[in-house]
């Protein structure tokens, strides 16, 4: 089973080489763990691993990160044409809306876990 949780952004990235060299999808740099306001994480989507994933942003050394989950391209959907998977905007509509995400990871987290169930 893949690791979930490593321990900075650059360990994250070395245990995948795809990771190095894709594009990314940025889904905003304000979330947060629960009802704490500190520290920020910035939550991304990898083209080439089709993985979302979570880097808390500190002074220093980004870290940890954090794999939130795998978002595959819905068939007949070409990636290189179409990086904003129609499945990742579905689950994670609304993510920019305080109101509907609340910046929390556990929306995002919930999200993800109920597009598995489907």
């Amino acid at each position: 089973m893949e690791e979930t949780e490593y321990p900075t952004l650059a360990a994250f990235y070395s245990a995948r080489a795809e990771r190095r060299i894709s594009p990314e999808t940025e889904f905003g740099v304000d979330w947060r763990a629960g009802n704490r306001d500190w520290p920020l994480w910035r939550v991304s989507y990898i083209w080439k691993t089709h993985e979302l994933y979570a880097v808390r942003l500190m002074p220093g050394i980004p870290g940890p990160a954090r794999l939130l989950g795998v978002v595959p391209p819905e068939p007949g959907t070409d990636p290189r044409r179409d990086p904003y998977q129609r499945s990742l905007d579905k689950i994670l509509d609304g993510y920019a809306d305080a109101d509907v995400s609340g910046h929390d990871l556990a929306w995002v987290e919930q999200r993800l876990a109920a597009a598995r169930q489907k």
